[in-house]
């Protein structure tokens, strides 16, 4: 369930970051390109981004192609730009295809619209496991830090973050840009630190049974033989040996399979019968003689069963060849052991390292099913959130951008009046991308009027991360942020400029708004009185603790407002 919910949330954000690129590269391009253009034809590069644009609100589009330079070089053309290719390889991730190739494109239409210049040069190399690319120009440059954060540039970082690669720039006044993009494909097959934790645990489960059978075996062994290993020459290291016996058996069942303490109780097991041998009287019974031997049985199943292969078998031979040695000092045959205990031992080693070949496939067996479900429900998850997000951004395209892109598409040339419609359209999208959920229907008409009328304004919410991510901000913020847009463009002067800056969470002033034309006086007074109106968004409450602070600073032609 968490391995869903975090693939939901990851495919939220590329889609996200995907159709605000889409937006931000064919939408507006299509709609500033006509906007802007001079008087005369629409220019084709504007009509090519609109159709591209319609294509992909309606969903009529071809399939990435696995080639990426002939899809830059055209669209190099496009932009108008001179573009030299050094690439070689071919990739095979769509994710990754995909984030690459939208990735360049911004970054190509980037040097087109800022570099100064027509050259850019794209060098490097892709494949299935990695990607190093580097876009550069010899353009005018700039300082990153103290340029700001471009959209263009912070969609790229974006879509590269969520195919796990990374962006290096590089720029500097008169000296050019330059860009890295790099993606390593993550080691693929190896099974999960949660995923061995669960197959040891299970493995311990399964081999609780056996090991419960060992003990009562070391037990009775144990009993039985009491009258023999109390009459030993040295009771006391007897009493040891039984204790020894018995800590080793535990300890090869519960330390983990592969530590270094679980090879040093399987040195203890190898040494253990010829330190127990030695204090045996010297006319022991071969039924008594090797008690030591048949006590570790349980013990020797569980260095077989857990840990390495091979294990097991050297410590059976090292074992009874130490007996067996023993023997000989004792003037017994050293083979007497290899015909008795030798053959239980192996058989031991043998059961236990097949049961654990036998259960490991039994459990390869679970684990690929598992996974093969869990893949299917996350392609499942993967496609509702691609789907949810596409539905929620085609149904506003196409309320507000389908009808302006298809007189783009089709209209010979463009009236003045026309140009204009265009680039508030233009602009009411971008709010969209710039001040999300700041603009309802009540706002986006009131931001239209305006700027009908010839306001420049600017939004933007200073709380969106680099991969498009909204926080969510209570409902009586945002009615403030709203009250406070709407009260200054009812005032605005036309040809006045209005720039402001939500930044929801922050106390005591969540927003500045900034007002650049005549009448500034008067849009600082409509303000205050909106701020007093009992009832009102802006005025303060006790519900709404260092929210209902305001304050201003006016001049001739300019007023700010925090709030």
């Amino acid at each position: 369930m968490a391995r869903e919910q975090a693939t939901r949330a990851a495919r939220r954000a590329i889609e996200r970051v995907r159709w605000d690129g889409l937006i931000h590269d064919k939408v507006l391009g299509a709609l500033l390109g006509a906007g802007r253009a001079p008087e005369g034809p629409i220019p084709h590069a504007a009509r090519e981004l609109a159709d591209q644009a319609t294509a992909a609100i309606t969903g009529d589009t071809a399939s990435a192609a696995s080639e990426l330079v002939p899809v830059w070089r055209e669209q190099a053309r496009r932009l108008g730009l001179v573009a030299r290719f050094a690439v070689t390889g071919e990739m095979t991730e769509p994710d990754v295809h995909a984030a690459v190739v939208e990735a360049v494109g911004e970054l190509l239409a980037n040097v087109a619209r800022h570099s100064g210049q027509h050259e850019v040069f794209v060098e490097g190399s892709v494949s299935p496991s990695h990607v190093t690319l580097v876009v550069r120009d010899e353009g005018r440059g700039f300082t990153p830090d103290s340029a700001p954060a471009r959209a263009g540039l912070r969609t790229v970082r974006a879509r590269m973050a969520l195919v796990g690669g990374a962006v290096n720039l590089w720029s500097a006044p008169a000296l050019g840009t330059r860009v890295t993009l790099t993606w390593d494909a993550h080691v693929s097959g190896v099974p999960s630190a949660t995923e061995e934790v669960s197959r040891a645990q299970w493995s311990l489960r399964a081999f609780t049974p056996m090991m419960t059978l060992g003990a009562g075996v070391v037990v009775i062994t144990v009993l039985l033989g009491s009258r023999h290993w109390l009459a030993a020459p040295a009771p006391e290291w007897a009493v040891v040996s039984v204790a020894a016996v018995i800590g080793v058996t535990v300890a090869v069942s519960l330390l983990p399979a592969t530590s270094r303490w679980m090879l040093a109780s399987a040195a203890v097991i190898a040494v253990l019968p010829t330190l127990v041998a030695v204090n045996h009287p010297a006319d022991a019974g071969p039924d008594w003689r090797y008690w030591q031997l048949s006590a570790l049985t349980p013990a020797l199943g569980a260095v077989a069963f857990r840990s390495w292969p091979g294990l097991g078998w050297v410590v059976a031979a090292v074992a009874v060849s130490g007996v067996g040695v023993v023997d000989a000092l004792h003037g017994r045959s050293f083979f007497s052991a290899y015909a008795g205990p030798l053959p239980v031992l192996l058989v031991t080693v043998v059961s236990g390292h097949l049961l654990r070949l036998t259960l490991d496939e039994s459990w390869d067996q679970v684990a690929h099913a598992t996974r093969t479900a869990a893949d299917w429900r996350l392609r499942e998850a993967v496609e509702e959130e691609r789907t949810r997000e596409a539905r929620r951004r085609v149904g506003t395209l196409e309320r507000l951008a389908a009808p302006a892109l298809v007189i783009v598409q089709h209209a010979r040339a463009l009236t003045s009046a026309q140009q204009r419609e265009l680039l508030v359209i233009e602009a009411t999208i971008r709010d969209q991308l710039t001040a999300p959920g700041l603009v309802d229907p009540a706002t986006e008409a009131c931001l239209h009027a305006a700027r009908t009328r010839g306001v420049r304004i600017e939004l933007v919410r200073t709380d969106i991360d680099e991969f498009g991510q909204v926080p969510a901000v209570d409902r009586p913020a945002v009615q403030r942020a709203r009250q406070a847009l709407h009260t200054v463009l009812g005032q605005a002067a036309n040809t006045s400029r209005v720039r402001m800056q939500w930044h929801p969470g922050k106390t005591p002033y969540a927003a500045t708004l900034s007002y650049l034309g005549p009448d500034a006086r008067a849009v600082d007074q409509a303000f205050l009185r909106a701020a007093r109106l009992p009832g009102s968004a802006l005025a303060a409450s006790p519900e709404r603790p260092g929210r209902g602070s305001v304050r201003t600073a006016t001049y001739d032609s300019a007023t700010l407002l925090e709030f």
